[in-house]
């Protein structure tokens, strides 16, 4: 069999041509994840540590390991509603560039990182402290009963940020009340608030 895979920075599908042993060419789009798939089935390989990076789409890199999928995806701004003390809120959402981590065989996420960013710059990109509410240590997102499951990463992520938030206080010193925060980012996102992380893209995906 013989295969073509072709990338478009538009979009995070990829192209995927192959041609079989009766000579018949049949041609599909797939995302990322289904890609690596794909190799696997064609290379008729285990591959225990696959690798792909994408700084021109959304999703920025993908690694999958035995038993472990890490995803590293870019979230623009963007307008979300989301409740918090049971009432709803509709908030600009800044630049964001999330991790997940999931287990394998379950395609559950194990963890969720965040980090906002003022500027793309591809791997020079510098990343920020997140600072929404619902934050634990080490960048990770307090997801409480929130469904786990990431077999779409994307959908994982929208259910966590467009989800409720318990927490009454957030990880931005200018507005240290969630009721405050959500207000101030009503109408667009004040980025001169963010705290620099001291992490470029590169380092994160390298970490």
């Amino acid at each position: 069999m013989e295969m073509i895979m072709r990338f478009n920075d538009s979009s995070d599908d990829v192209e995927i041509i192959t041609k079989n042993e009766s000579g018949n060419i049949l041609g599909k789009l797939v995302n990322i994840k289904e890609c690596a798939n794909e190799l696997v089935k064609v290379c008729s390989i285990d591959f225990d540590n696959l690798e792909i990076n994408n700084l021109d789409g959304n999703l920025l890199y993908f690694n999958r390991k035995s038993k472990t999928e890490n995803y590293i995806i870019r979230f623009p701004e963007r307008k979300i509603k989301c409740t918090y003390d049971s009432k709803g809120y509709s908030i600009v959402h800044p630049n964001t560039i999330f991790k997940l981590e999931v287990d394998s065989a379950s395609k559950r996420y194990q963890n969720i990182q965040a980090y906002c960013y003022k500027e793309y710059k591809g791997i020079k990109t510098e990343l920020y402290l997140y600072p929404f509410p619902n934050m634990l240590g080490s960048n990770s997102i307090c997801t409480g009963t929130i469904s786990r499951d990431a077999t779409d990463p994307m959908i994982a992520i929208l259910n966590v940020i467009e989800g409720n938030y318990t927490h009454s206080t957030t990880a931005c010193k200018k507005y240290k009340k969630t009721l405050d925060f959500f207000k101030a980012i009503k109408k667009e996102f004040p980025y001169e608030v963010l705290e620099k992380n001291g992490m470029s893209l590169g380092a994160l995906i390298k970490k």
